[in-house]
């Protein structure tokens, strides 16, 4: 059962995912779109990680591995159905018959392998699409299936709060997939069977949310950014946390600059106050703020067009 009151006090639990093969399926032209300045290198990623885990380990951490958790929860053959049906209908496959394939394909795979390719992808070179014709046009394009490159940072995808999670709707499309794992984990994994926790925030709502702009600063008090990637839409936010978190007695909102506050306890129900949007949108009206954006993606355009050079 998940239970998150603060994320400043001890850790005694967390989800992390070892970097994987996933790592290896960044490719040089496409840097951008999967969110990456360069090709990262597997085994330093991996031996970093796992220094960082043995850290955690030495202080008295309990680790649980998302890979691990995400396998146990598609032991369940209607899950995993209802998983690939949701996956692909989110992966862009552009033709039906071609989709219809790669679901009987994912389908049938051994478990341990079938994880493997939900976190890799599918390239056109290594699967057969027939002659549908979703196979046979975008050319160019390397995967049929994209990977999941940036799935380590497993604090995006959702968050834990009080005894439920959010589950974020990302923008960048490399990351839409990402919070289905963490859908079906929290209903179907070892953790969570008995308890399926409580979804506070869906991946439908059209407002943006991630875990990176998410800050629980102690059990009364949640302060959600407007940010690129959190969008300013409180109403949609009210309206899925009224009535969900629990208030202690007498506990109270309180705003602060360009931040969402939600207090939560133990019983009662909860209001959340939020900004006005004008707010949220100012820093980006700023212009200052357009032109260290602009300078910025004109920097990862020359360094790209060197690296193509190179």
């Amino acid at each position: 059962m998940v239970q998150v009151n603060s994320e400043i006090g001890p850790l005694k639990k967390v989800m992390l995912h070892r970097p994987g093969n996933e790592l290896k399926r960044v490719h040089p032209f496409h840097l951008q779109e999967m969110l990456f300045e360069d090709t990262p290198l597997l085994e330093k990623a991996q031996a970093e990680h796992d220094t960082f885990a043995g850290i955690l380990r030495e202080n008295g951490v309990e680790i649980l591995y998302q890979e691990d958790m995400f396998a146990q929860a598609m032991k369940n053959e209607s899950e995993r159905s209802a998983f690939v049906e949701e996956f692909l209908d989110r992966s862009a496959i552009p033709s039906i018959g071609l989709r219809d394939r790669l679901a009987e394909y994912y389908n049938g795979l051994p478990l341990d392998e079938f994880v493997e390719r939900v976190y890799t992808g599918v390239l056109k070179s290594e699967f057969d699409g027939g002659d549908s014709l979703g196979a046979v046009t975008y050319l160019d394009d390397l995967f049929l299936v994209n990977p999941l490159p940036n799935s380590y940072f497993t604090r995006d995808s959702s968050i834990n709060i009080a005894d439920g999670v959010i589950l974020s709707h990302m923008g960048k499309p490399y990351r839409q997939r990402e919070p289905l794992l963490m859908k079906y984990i929290h209903r179907g994994a070892d953790e969570y069977r008995d308890n399926p926790t409580q979804d506070f925030y869906s991946m439908e709502p059209p407002y943006g949310i991630e875990g990176g702009d998410v800050l629980i600063l102690s059990d009364k008090v949640v302060c959600i950014g407007c940010t690129e990637r959190t969008q300013p839409g409180a109403k949609s936010v009210q309206e899925r946390f009224r009535g969900r978190l629990c208030l202690r007695d007498g506990a109270r909102p309180q705003c602060h600059a360009s931040r969402w506050n939600v207090d939560h306890g133990r019983s009662g129900r909860v209001p959340v106050q939020p900004l006005p949007e004008r707010q949220c949108e100012r820093v980006q009206a700023d212009p200052r703020f357009r032109w260290r954006q602009d300078a910025a993606r004109r920097l990862r355009l020359e360094q790209g067009a060197r690296r193509c050079a190179w």
